[in-house]
């Protein structure tokens, strides 16, 4: 499955970013992810994390790859998920600016929204970054309204 490029445009923009896990007992853990980018002509998105902050996460897809993510606007609750197998694996400079402008976005965004940046910044971590390579198998409308939970063929 390769993701449009209307959607693609979308989750490499400032969003907000959930990853949800699952370990082997069915345990579910979530991290925030500071960053994405769609490669291989929309068949990958590579997702940003902390190791240090979201440790089981990233122990959870390094044992099974299971992933599920939202890309959420907060201004207006424009959400899409996309669901499919990941690996993981160690992040380097690129990777890092892509962070860095990342983080500093979302928090003029979310200031711009009333979010106070001391209280933003406790959600954007970029030590020990990880890029998280999603292949995805599914994409789902989740924005709030009659077409949530709608699957989109891409």
């Amino acid at each position: 499955m390769r993701i449009d490029d209307t959607i693609a445009t979308f989750i490499s923009g400032q969003v907000m970013i959930g990853l949800a896990t699952v370990d082997w007992t069915g345990q579910a853990s979530i991290a925030r992810s500071v960053g994405a980018r769609v490669g291989e002509g929309g068949a990958t998105i590579d997702l940003l994390i902390s190791a240090t902050q979201w440790r089981n996460a990233v122990e959870n897809l390094a044992a099974n790859g299971a992933l599920a993510v939202t890309f959420s606007s907060p201004a207006d609750y424009v959400t899409y998920q996309i669901k499919g197998q990941a690996t993981v694996a160690g992040a380097g400079a690129d990777e890092m600016a892509l962070a860095q402008g990342y983080v500093a976005g979302m928090r003029d965004r979310l200031a711009a929204l009333g979010v106070p940046p001391d209280v933003s910044a406790q959600w954007f971590c970029v030590e020990d970054l990880q890029i998280v390579r999603l292949r995805p198998s599914l994409v789902f409308v989740q924005t709030p309204g009659p077409r949530a939970g709608e699957a989109i063929a891409t």
